[in-house]
């Protein structure tokens, strides 16, 4: 993986923290159009990723 994808997944997660923080909203609302748009990933796949970071509850 190469630094820049590191450096733009890093900041992905920190907005999606701080959005989630500040405005009371879920992650996903965040992470899914960013990784799209930023990553070129396809939205299938970014559903994916993101419903496996959730936590067990």
């Amino acid at each position: 993986m190469e630094i820049t994808t590191t450096l733009i997944i890093v900041l992905i997660g920190l907005m999606a923290g701080v959005f989630g923080g500040i405005f009371g909203v879920g992650g996903a609302i965040v992470i899914i159009p960013e990784m799209v748009y930023f990553l070129g990933v396809d939205q299938h796949t970014v559903q994916r990723t993101s419903l496996a970071v959730m936590p067990e509850i």
